[in-house]
């Protein structure tokens, strides 16, 4: 990145550093947002987890996962945001550092198992991984 911006890498980080980080409230905000209004009332419901995903299309499942994905990538330090639920470059990228910090296969790519992953990790117990507010591209 920094090289396509013609940047150092120290400046990079200086203006990721200043930029405002969404909380995980506000994430989870976001998140919410992205399912439409009749399908959120379904959950809210008690609707089975399988009945509501079921009503959702598969593009508002691939919305949801990456939005979520996104905001667990934030919380790492690892995504400047904002959480949209739109995959693009910087997304990419940070699933990558993720994938390569845990010893997976990096592709890039959002998954269902990437996110379980990332719900289950115990990320005070891993090995290598940053100082909270460092970065690494």
């Amino acid at each position: 990145m920094a090289k396509a911006l013609g940047m150092s890498i120290t400046d990079v980080n200086r203006l990721i550093d200043g930029m405002e980080v969404l909380n995980t409230a506000s994430a989870q905000k976001k998140t919410e947002k992205l399912i439409a209004p009749q399908k959120k009332a379904a959950l809210e419901q008690g609707n089975s987890a399988a009945n509501t995903i079921a009503t959702l299309t598969p593009a508002d499942r691939q919305q949801a996962l990456v939005a979520k994905v996104q905001a667990q990538l934030m919380d790492l330090g690892l995504y400047p945001g904002p959480v949209d639920g739109v995959g693009g470059m910087i997304t990419s990228d940070a699933v990558r550092s993720y994938q390569s910090r845990n010893n997976m296969l990096v592709n890039g790519e959002i998954t269902p198992a990437l996110l379980s992953h990332m719900q289950f990790q115990d990320i005070g117990s891993e090995e290598g991984l940053m100082e909270e507010g460092s970065r690494e591209y």
